[in-house]
């Protein structure tokens, strides 16, 4: 469940990051044709590598850890 709300938080950090690069920086349109498309592949093998579908090519992103169990 952990796991899931990371991926989440990454999309959703990536989309708005992009949105403002975007709309306030005047970049000009072929470039920012190939950052959304960079952004795009990196977000499809980042969701592919959740769900175990390819191998583990980027590094994971952990904002939330589960809590760890102590021994008494």
């Amino acid at each position: 469940m952990i796991g899931l709300l990371n991926l989440l938080l990454i999309i959703v950090l990536f989309g708005v990051l992009l949105g403002l690069i975007n709309r306030l920086l005047p970049i000009p349109g072929f470039i920012i044709m190939l950052l959304n498309i960079v952004v795009f592949v990196v977000l499809v093998i980042y969701i592919l590598q959740y769900f175990e579908l390819v191998a583990h090519v980027l590094p994971t992103i952990e904002w939330f850890h589960p809590k760890s169990v102590s021994q008494s």
